[in-house]
């Protein structure tokens, strides 16, 4: 007796079964699929975990140490400046949250490098870029501010502000 073709449908009594066809000796039986014997999920989180690993282990971008962070008395200083600026014309706000996202928005986590570092959006090549409109009056206000509380890099005023 065969088995029933489906365990969902029984087999119909006094149906016949033809015996399995003969293979063809020239060619190999087929190998069975390995058994999986790990998910997709933990395959695809090991292999993050490995990048991870690797991109921890290359240098700073240009080979430069992280930068020191800036003394407190300038980041609370730049802050409060900001403050007034805003409290001055509350539509400059969401300028400023703009300036910061357009700053950063350039990172590349592959090679580490973009993203609001040194704080390249002021140069005209960054600022004249379509999607960086307007960026302009946000960078000129915010250079007196800049150059009152020099302890604050460019990048780090962009991201406070």
């Amino acid at each position: 007796s065969f088995p029933s073709p489906s365990p969902l449908l029984p087999r119909q009594p006094g149906a016949r079964r033809l015996p399995p066809s003969p293979r063809c000796s020239a060619s190999p039986s087929p190998q069975p699929p390995p058994p999986h014997t790990h998910s997709r999920r933990s395959a695809l989180a090991s292999s993050a975990a490995a990048l991870a690993a690797s991109l921890a282990l290359l240098p700073a971008p240009g080979g430069q140490a992280a930068a020191k962070a800036p003394p407190k008395a300038d980041v609370q200083g730049a802050s409060e400046a900001i403050t007034r600026l805003i409290e001055a014309d509350p539509d400059f706000g969401a300028t400023l949250v703009r300036l910061a996202w357009h700053s950063s928005g350039t990172y590349d986590r592959m090679t580490r490098t973009g993203g609001s570092q040194k704080g390249t959006l002021r140069f005209k090549e960054e600022l004249s870029h379509g999607a960086n409109a307007g960026l302009d009056k946000a960078v000129a206000r915010l250079e007196p501010v800049k150059e009152r509380y020099g302890g604050v890099g460019y990048a780090d005023l962009y991201t406070l502000a």
